[in-house]
């Protein structure tokens, strides 16, 4: 250290022009002369945490287009049943290796985080019963009846996993931004995404009923009614590759002593993953029409039922596939607590993947998948 001061004044002395080239060199060497000389650092670390995530941009929602027909029975809104689960959780892992006497670490990551959710709803009005004439030639009576009220079913499931994985070789640049006890690294190398989603969504019910009665020519009461059934099922998926880059800092803000410390912890990161979005399911939109009635037979004196029943179904196929290039840039900021074999960290992190699914129904649309919320983890030095 002095020796390195010795030669700056000596260069100053010589030329005002080169001091600050020699300032550079002096503030590039302190880390790293420091980091050589604690031999007894240890050599590698373990880490293990969890997070707490919300999660944006999700996908299309399934509005089938019979739904406008039960606007008239004054339901609540059944469409954001659909909302996807606003958070995820899971855990997280890594393993870093720096060797003895040199800047260089090299680490591997994981994180995992899932949600489920389910909800449903079920809405009627009272059950419909009126009573109805029958004029025949004989006799004369009363019958009564009831049919489904007027309702509407719907409910939504939906399942969300993701996987990121990293292997990084780093550098310590220090860069004399955080001072001596601080630290500034740079790390290159490749992340691994895997994104997945299911959804399935039903709804359906009667919305419109009609009947008459009292029909003197033949007798009989006639009823007709309309069912609607619209149901999706999907699975969504994104995985891919691609080389990554990122910058992690801390600063200390309260030391104790040479072995503990309390720093303020910043870092960043950038990604291109290439990969695929794929998306497989079905979509089915069924709607039924029911007509009854009932007479009398005056030749044979019994009361004879007539039904009709008329289907128009619709059916489509959501399986596609498509080559895409998703941008990921990251950041987080938290604190630490420092000792010289062990860290505890909280923090706050954001991950952003631009594009990664396709959360279309009919048609491709592309989402962003996001995650972004408060993480804590615990990390031991081994080795030494």
């Amino acid at each position: 250290m002095s020796e390195l001061t010795t030669i700056v004044k000596e260069s100053v002395l010589r030329n005002n022009l080169l001091s600050s080239v020699c300032g550079g060199v002096l503030l590039l060497s302190v880390p790293a002369t420091m980091a050589y000389a604690k031999d007894d650092r240890p050599t590698v670390w373990i880490e293990l945490g969890g997070q707490l995530e919300r999660m944006g941009d999700s996908q299309e929602v399934f509005d089938p287009p019979f739904l406008p027909q039960f606007d008239h029975l004054g339901f609540d809104p059944v469409l954001p049943l659909q909302r996807q689960p606003l958070y995820s959780n899971g855990a997280e892992g890594s393993l870093s290796f720096q060797p003895k006497g040199s800047d260089w670490i090299f680490s591997a990551s994981v994180r995992y985080g899932r949600s489920n959710g389910h909800k449903g709803q079920y809405q009627r009005l009272p059950v419909i019963t009126w009573q109805a004439k029958l004029l025949t030639q004989r006799n004369n009576f009363y019958t009564e009846r009831q049919v489904a009220p007027y309702h509407i079913d719907a409910s939504a499931t939906n399942s969300e996993r993701h996987l990121i994985l990293d292997f990084q070789a780093a550098k310590d640049v220090g860069l004399g931004m955080f001072g001596q006890s601080g630290s500034s690294v740079i790390s290159a190398g490749v992340r691994i995404a895997q994104m997945v989603s299911r959804s399935s969504s039903t709804i359906g019910g009667v919305p419109d009923f009609s009947y008459h009665g009292n029909d003197i020519k033949y007798g009989g009461i006639y009823q007709s009614h309309d069912r609607y059934t619209g149901s999706v099922g999907a699975e969504r998926s994104f995985q891919g590759i691609g080389p990554s880059l990122s910058w992690k800092g801390f600063v200390p803000i309260v030391r104790k002593n040479d072995e503990a410390q309390i720093s303020l912890d910043l870092g960043l990161n950038l990604a291109a993953l290439f990969g695929r979005q794929k998306v497989s399911g079905q979509e089915d939109v069924i709607g039924s029409h029911y007509s009854s009635g009932s007479y009398i037979n005056t030749i044979k004196g019994k009361n004879v039922s007539i039904a009709n029943h008329v289907v128009s179904p619709h059916t489509v196929d959501l399986t596609r596939s498509h080559s895409v290039i998703v941008p990921n840039v990251g950041a987080f900021a938290g604190a630490s607590f420092r000792y010289s074999n062990a860290k505890l960290s909280f923090g706050y992190r954001a991950d952003f993947f631009f594009g990664a699914m396709d959360g279309g129904i009919d048609t491709r649309k592309s989402y962003d998948r996001n995650f972004y919320g408060p993480f804590a983890t615990i990390s031991i030095g081994l080795g030494g």
